[in-house]
């Protein structure tokens, strides 16, 4: 997980999004309570949003 957020860190666009897609798959499989889960998304929208 911390491999695709530093990825969409240095480049959002790269290969059409597909990191961040790939985080929200793994996102979704892990159920929205999970606490990877949490901070994964908590650390995706202070990079995509800052």
């Amino acid at each position: 997980m911390d491999h695709l957020l530093d990825i969409v860190k240095r480049d959002r666009e790269w290969n059409e999004q597909a990191a961040r897609k790939q985080l929200v798959k793994f996102f979704e499989a892990l159920g929205f309570k999970h606490p990877l889960a949490i901070g994964g998304r908590r650390k995706l929208s202070s990079i995509l949003f800052a």
